[in-house]
């Protein structure tokens, strides 16, 4: 006698801006593309096959989008970063009942969130999974201890102030990743030096203290882009140096840049 089918409806959902393309199935019948906004994808799989069911999805360049769901109303989710292998003991682990959900940042300045939920009448389920997305917001602190007034030369986008003062509180504000993978500041000390910050989307910060009047060389400044943390000193002609610290952290769906710049006197 055959065993009993509880069959499973599995609804996926695409709204984060980017394709989806089937990377591989546990059965026939998943959607080799959904496109973002477009209706949910719905098709019937029989878990009578197989105690289980999975669809795992890549997002363009960026991501890979996996659904687990079993016979009996669990359900797993994770998000990849491109290149990541998948492991599906550590997918297994994280199995529970009735919900899910996972995120991860990308490279490309977003996050992408998976939701997803899965109910029983008792001789059939359906699975229901969003993808979404978001931006990475980025909070800038800039700290001004140097002694000069700095002066706003450039920025990757507005929000930037104009002018800190030396020993003022730091100054806060909040940039959007979404509109570029990166960000940066320039700012002129008077008319001694150049103060530049650069970070990313994925955690990465650089900065260079030029002298003034200096070209600023933005690709050699990214050839010495990092993750964490970054430094730079300028030794002046006028028996003092400027120092730049720089260190940039994220909790997955945001990120925070403290950037420092003081002065030091040179020894006799």
């Amino acid at each position: 006698m055959a065993a009993p089918s509880t069959p499973t409806t599995a609804l996926l959902s695409n709204v984060s801006g980017y394709t989806a393309t089937l990377v591989a199935s546990t059965y026939e019948g998943a959607p080799n593309v959904i496109k973002s906004g477009d209706p949910p994808s719905e098709f019937p799989q029989n878990t009578s096959v197989d105690t289980f069911g999975s669809v795992m999805y890549a997002i363009e360049n960026t991501a890979m989008w996996i659904v687990v769901w079993t016979a009996n109303n669990q359900v797993a989710t994770k998000i990849l970063r491109a290149g990541t292998p998948a492991i599906w003991k550590d997918i297994w682990d994280t199995i529970q009942r009735d919900h899910t959900e996972d995120s991860n940042s990308t490279a490309s300045g977003w996050v992408y969130n998976s939701v997803v939920d899965i109910s029983s009448n008792g001789d059939a389920q359906i699975l229901r999974a969003t993808l979404s997305s978001a931006p990475i917001p980025t909070t800038i602190k800039l700290e001004n201890v140097c002694g000069d007034t700095l002066m706003l030369v450039s920025s990757t986008y507005e929000g930037a102030p104009g002018v800190i003062k030396s020993d003022a509180p730091p100054v806060v504000f909040e940039q959007d990743t979404s509109i570029n993978a990166y960000g940066s500041v320039v700012y002129a000390i008077g008319k001694i030096a150049t103060w530049v910050v650069v970070w990313t989307a994925n955690n990465q910060v650089t900065t260079s203290i030029l002298p003034s009047g200096t070209t600023v060389i933005w690709e050699e400044i990214w050839q010495n882009i990092q993750p964490d943390h970054a430094d730079d000193s300028y030794i002046t002609s006028y028996s003092w140096g400027y120092n730049s610290e720089v260190d940039i952290k994220s909790s997955g769906d945001a990120q925070s840049l403290n950037a420092t710049i003081s002065s030091f006197p040179l020894p006799n």
